[in-house]
């Protein structure tokens, strides 16, 4: 047996005592689909393991209201997906009263609910409350393993339809919910911008063994200057903390336990001219688990950076020092094993305008590391439980050194593309994995793997009069240790849409991957080679918009009737219809 997958499954993913014998519903995204996206500069590159600096929610001022009437079926099999660095929001282009609200449910049962008010102040301050809401409430497919020339296949085709009765545990009822709301805004003036949001998160999930409530509170403030023309000195810093209360029912008992998570990003530094500045960024984070004896561990970077960008280059130049930290209690019970890294890594992003306004070539080297919190395991899958853990569920991802080259640009302003491709080499990263119980019942277990990993990726879109077309694909390769299952190697999401005079729009829409293949630890200590069928995700959107502000949808999703594993033995229903009304004035 492969001793390196010993190491890390031991750790990781055989520490699930117990876990739900069926299978969880949807992966449900809850993001208020309300405010413009970060916008990076065409020159900047993609940083795959560096998070964006402050949350959405702290840009929800410019509300253009570009929403989605249904949210991309589409999330992705692995959590490595890059953002754009040194991104900086778009001034205010509205200053007046905002509106909106989406309801929507389905059958299955999956209310949806977006709610967006912004009341019309004179003067610098502006102020939105927001709410949101997505769940699933209904039965669930078991994702029992069926053998297949001696491979573990977590679809059981016989289980792939409604039907059964109420005693038959393969079927059965439950929901998976999530829950955003708050109050954020901001108040301006000559030089810069103070901006705050103070809001709730929330999940509840169950199923036959597992019933959770997650609530949390978050507050996040940001103070940022403005670019100016005159301005000698530039910053840019944002705080959030989160209070999470974890509380769960099982059949042996319940658990219950607290998580305070702190953040700080700040860059600020010198302007040399219009052309040239000096930056420094730093970055904390810290996570403290009071049911642990007062358990907490962090991680800390500083990156000194030069910036240039004149005619067709844009130079970001710089290294970032990084630490980890972590105490372990005396009579505690440690929840975290941390990879100690390498102290120095680059951070370097090269941009060429090779065909101004419409190529550029960038390349970037980069590197780091950043803490897992109980709210990122959570985030990923609403039903792990740590009830009869041996080993450790928590610790860090350590990326040794990254690599990208891309290409990007636009055909005749019509036709927009993304193609790059790179390698990075993890010391640590989290996986998931599945275990066999005493009880022969087969439990998700995240666990954690140094591996190299090769990611392409192609970003399409194409809008010409009533038609417009997006598409996302993404292959990558790793030599994750044997028994982890490592990330679809192709995967992504097509969409296309017809508008007709902005009154009545139609489309079209696919998630898909490949089949993920790993192993299964068995009750014995045994490996048994296992995978988790690919998926094509087809579903249908329609929306009738009858006056000003006001319309009417219908989404229908997974169509085929496939299952859909984005987490190992959890997936929806199959078929699903939602329709609703949309108010946005």
């Amino acid at each position: 047996m492969n001793g390196k997958f010993m190491s890390a499954l031991l750790c990781g993913a055989f520490s699930v005592a117990v876990a739900p014998v069926c299978a969880s519903g949807q992966s449900i995204d809850p993001t208020v689909e309300v405010t413009r996206d970060y916008e990076g500069r065409l020159m900047e590159v993609h940083k795959p393991l560096q998070v964006m600096p402050v949350p959405d929610s702290l840009q929800r001022f410019d509300l253009e209201f570009g929403y989605s009437i249904y949210d991309s079926p589409y999330k992705g099999t692995f959590d490595f997906s890059p953002v754009l660095t040194d991104m900086a929001p778009s001034k205010s282009v509205y200053d007046g009263k905002r509106l909106l609200l989406r309801l929507g449910a389905g059958y299955p049962l999956q209310p949806v609910f977006d709610f967006v008010w912004s009341p019309g102040f004179k003067g610098r301050f502006r102020m939105s409350v927001y709410a949101s809401h997505r769940s699933y409430v209904g039965r669930y497919r078991s994702m029992g393993p069926v053998s297949s020339d001696g491979t573990v296949v977590f679809d059981d085709p016989s289980l792939s339809k409604y039907g059964g009765s109420r005693d038959d545990r393969r079927i059965y009822s439950g929901y998976d919910m999530e829950t955003r709301a708050g109050v954020d805004g901001s108040v301006m003036w000559n030089g810069g911008r103070l901006s705050f949001d103070v809001g709730y998160y929330g999940i509840a999930a169950r199923d036959t063994l597992l019933a959770r409530n997650y609530d949390a509170v978050d507050a996040s403030v940001r103070v940022m200057s403005d670019e100016g023309a005159d301005r000698a000195f530039v910053y840019d810093a944002a705080l959030t903390y989160r209070y999470g209360r974890d509380r769960s029912r099982l059949p042996q008992g319940e658990e219950s336990s607290g998580e305070q998570v702190f953040r700080l990003d700040a860059s600020l530094g010198p302007v040399f001219s219009e052309y040239s500045r000096a930056l420094l960024d730093i970055d904390f984070n810290c996570a403290e688990y009071a049911a642990a004896g007062g358990e907490f561990a962090g991680d800390l970077s500083l990156a000194p950076r030069y910036v240039y960008a004149r005619n067709r280059w844009n130079l970001d130049l710089g290294v970032r020092f990084a630490l980890t930290m972590h105490n372990i209690p005396a009579g505690g019970a440690s929840m975290y094993g941390l990879t100690r890294g390498q102290f120095i890594y680059p951070d370097v992003r090269i941009g060429f305008a090779a065909v101004r306004e419409y190529m550029n070539i960038y390349l970037s080297a980069g590197g780091g590391n950043r803490i897992d919190t109980w709210s990122d395991l959570l985030r990923h899958n609403h039903r792990f439980s740590m009830s009869g853990l041996t080993g450790l569920p928590l610790g860090n991802t350590e990326e040794r050194i990254s690599a990208r080259l891309g290409l990007e640009g636009n055909i005749a302003s019509r036709f927009t593309y993304d193609l790059s491709a790179g390698y990075s080499n993890f010391a640590n990263a989290r996986f998931d994995s599945v275990v066999m119980t005493a009880a022969g019942i087969p439990a998700y277990a995240p666990a954690y793997s140094s591996c190299g990993m090769f990611r392409a990726d192609l970003d399409m879109g194409w809008e010409s009069g009533p038609v417009s077309a997006d598409a996302s694909m993404s292959y990558i390769h790793t030599d994750v240790a044997q028994g982890l299952f490592a990330p679809a190697s192709l995967s992504g999401y097509v969409n296309l849409e017809y508008n007709w005079k902005k009154r009545v729009s139609v489309g079209a829409d696919c998630g898909f991957a490949t089949a993920r293949h790993g192993s299964i630890m068995l009750a014995d200590g045994t490996l048994n080679a296992a995978e988790i069928p690919g998926y094509a995700d087809l579903g249908v959107t329609f929306e009738y918009r009858t006056a000003r502000g006001f319309s009417v949808w219908l989404h229908g999703g997974n169509l085929i009737g496939m299952t859909v594993q984005e987490v190992p033995l959890y997936a929806g229903p199959g078929i699903n219809f939602t329709a609703g009304i949309c108010l946005n004035l």
